[in-house]
């Protein structure tokens, strides 16, 4: 059973990209929603529920996160999406990033930078 598939399993993700490498937020949203290829059946359905939080997804999530200097270290990101999805900071101090479950992937992480800066405060 992958990681994702245990209920109420929640892993806090840490990748290192190769030294000198960016994300363009654009093109990893489009990656994630199926706008440049589809990669798996629901990434051509618009506004689908979404079951699992994949690598494209996270990446997405830290093309916004690294633009803001937010270490990938501070972050925790359910490997399962829940509706509604959140943006709160743990009693750790950790920011948990919550992904929607159903609705457009695009727009949830669009809004994602307004919602990390009101619980930054």
């Amino acid at each position: 059973m992958s990681p994702a598939g245990a209920a109420g399993y929640v892993g806090i993700l840490t990748m290192r990209c190769q030294e000198g490498a960016r994300l363009d937020v654009g093109r990893a949203v489009a990656e994630a929603t199926g706008g440049v290829r589809a990669r798996h059946p629901w990434d051509t359905l618009i506004g689908t529920m979404l079951e699992e939080v994949t690598i494209r997804e996270i990446e997405a999530i830290f093309a916004v996160t690294d633009g803001m200097g937010i270490s990938r270290e501070a972050l925790v990101i359910p490997l399962r999406p829940r509706n509604p999805g959140r943006v709160r900071r743990m009693t750790n101090g950790k920011i948990e990033i919550v992904v929607e479950s159903e609705g457009d992937f695009a727009g949830f992480v669009a809004g994602l930078e307004a919602e990390i800066r009101k619980v930054l405060g």
